[in-house]
């Protein structure tokens, strides 16, 4: 699923029902439902209210997406290296 909207719905109503968790446990609602980080980014962001860049950390090293830490890392460190061998 690619909707942040769709992501940012699935957290709200995850926020109703169980009020008192945090976001660390609210990030695996939408997770477990087939939402791509980026769309768990941005619910984050406006659900909780955080900058995206606060939100994107958040999500990146929650538990729910630790799985997928290595390969993002790698992935953004072959990209930076290509654009810097662009210069």
């Amino acid at each position: 699923m690619d909707s942040i909207e769709e992501a940012q719905r699935l957290l709200k109503t995850h926020q109703l029902e169980y009020p008192d968790v945090g976001v660390e446990d609210a990030i695996t609602y939408p997770r477990q439902s087939g939402h791509r980080k980026i769309g768990c980014i941005g619910a984050v962001s406006k659900v909780f209210g955080m900058a995206h860049s606060e939100a994107k950390e958040v999500v990146h090293l929650s538990a729910a997406w630790g799985f997928n830490r290595k390969t993002d890392k790698e992935f953004h460190d072959a990209l930076f290296d290509d654009l810097e061998s662009e210069d």
